[in-house]
Order: structure tokens, then C-alpha cells, then sequence
């Protein structure tokens, strides 16, 4: 992620260097439209989720399989996209979409078999929000904001037995749903200003729920032996781009 940060500065410097030499005059604008470019890094709460893989871990641990989880539904990036207008020079109006996910996984061998178990959970948001700018500065303007709208989160869980001396009793069941949850954020954050190209940094903390499933959720043969709420609250930090047409 900070990586793809710096590659973003770096597009900004660029871009204000080698953009046309007039000057906007960010002041005196009344109204604005255009597009915003969003990367990020959010965290997760999950815990029913987390608890849930550990409970498939500790089945095993019974016979004495000493399997350990190696990932558990970290912390990650998102990226995304939207549009914005200013019907006034310090309200902003967007319309966003946001892709993110995790994972969890437990992969384990010995001179027996294999026993691997991943988990991938992924979300898709749309979201409506509000800015309120504080336009006592030209170049950098500090704002507050709110979000909130729909997420569709894509849970999956893998578990694949392999026994090398016994290739019948090997394996392998999966576990897919899909459903639609909630999600309300809100955030503060600063607008830094270049030639016609604007540069967002903003942090907040997101409330989202994914109910239980249903079965008719499931995508799969199986059900899951317990069902719980995705919960997809967490800490949010954005790094954005946007530029669009002033008057």
C-alpha cells in the first residue's frame, strides 16, 4: 500500500507540473463536477467469523493435529471510485463504489497428509455521502463527512483432507454465500489543492452489518453448521485523487 501511495504522489506532482500553467482559483468557484479515484487500508471486526474458523481448528486439534492458523482475516486494502458535485462551494455531494476483502487460513502437512483450510470474505459497496468544507484557506481546506449505503459481502470457506496412504477417505467440502448488509461511516479529512487535480486524505470508522444467512443464500451443496452476522466495522483510511470542471 505505501507503495501504490508514493506512485500516486508522484502522479500528482507530474500532473501539476506538466497540466497548463493557468491557475484556478479555487476561492471564488461556485459550483463543480467530476470523478474521484479512492485507494485505502480499512480493518475488520469479524469476529463471529474468526471465531467460527477457530472453532473448525480446535475439531482437529482433538486428534491431535497440531494445526495453527496462519492468517485470520487481516486488515487490508480497498479500492474504489466515485462521483462528486459541488451544488455550492463548501458542500460536496458523491456517489461512491468500493471493492475490499480478507482472508483466513490454515494450511498444515505432515509425513500422513494434508489438511488445508482457507476462507476468503469479500465486499462490494455503494454509498451516497455529504462533505462540508472549511474554506478559510485556498490550497488546503479541511472537511467533515458521512457515508452510508448498501455492501454485498461473498463469504467462502475450503476445508481439503488428504490422506496419503488411504486416497479414499481423502476429502473436500466448501461452504458460499452471498448477502446484502449496511454500512454507515463517518470521517474527517483535508484537501490539498494542485492545477486542476485535487488530493483527499481523510480517516474515520465504519459501522456495517451483514445479516445471517438464509438458505437460500447458499451457493454451495452444503450449509454451514453455524450461521452469524458479518460484521465489517473498522477503521478507515483513504487517499484520493479527483478532478473534474469548475464554474
Amino acid at each position: 500500500m505505501v507503495k501504490a501511495i508514493k506512485i500516486l504522489f508522484l502522479v500528482c506532482q507530474l500532473y501539476s507540473v506538466t497540466s497548463s500553467q493557468q491557475d484556478v482559483n479555487y476561492s471564488n468557484y461556485n459550483q463543480s463536477i467530476g470523478l474521484r479515484f479512492i485507494i485505502g487500508y480499512n480493518s475488520f471486526d469479524l469476529s463471529a467469523a474468526s471465531n467460527y474458523f477457530t472453532e473448525i481448528l480446535e475439531q482437529y486439534r482433538t486428534y491431535n493435529v497440531n494445526i495453527e492458523d496462519q492468517v485470520l482475516y487481516p486488515a487490508n486494502t480497498l479500492w474504489g471510485f466515485g462521483i462528486y458535485f459541488f451544488p455550492m462551494r463548501e458542500l460536496e455531494i458523491n456517489l461512491n463504489s468500493e471493492f475490499t476483502g480478507t482472508e483466513a487460513a490454515s494450511l498444515y502437512g505432515d509425513q500422513f497428509g494434508e489438511i488445508d483450510i482457507t476462507s476468503q470474505i469479500d465486499f462490494f459497496s455503494v454509498d451516497a455521502g455529504l462533505r462540508k468544507y472549511f474554506m478559510s484557506v485556498d490550497i488546503i481546506q479541511p472537511f467533515l463527512g458521512i457515508n452510508a449505503g448498501i455492501v454485498r459481502a461473498e463469504y467462502s470457506l475450503q476445508e481439503k483432507i488428504i490422506f496419503y496412504d488411504l486416497p479414499d477417505m481423502n476429502r473436500q467440502s466448501s461452504y458460499n454465500y452471498s448477502k446484502y448488509g449496511y454500512k454507515v461511516e463517518a470521517f474527517a479529512g483535508i484537501s490539498y489543492n494542485l492545477n486542476y487535480l485535487v488530493v483527499d486524505l481523510l480517516a474515520g470508522y465504519k459501522y456495517s452489518i451483514i445479516p445471517k444467512p438464509e438458505s437460500e443464500d447458499f451457493q454451495s451443496d452444503y450449509q454451514m453448521e453455524q450461521i452469524f452476522e458479518l460484521e465489517n466495522s473498522g477503521f478507515v483510511i483513504r487517499f484520493s485523487l479527483r478532478t473534474g470542471i469548475y464554474w
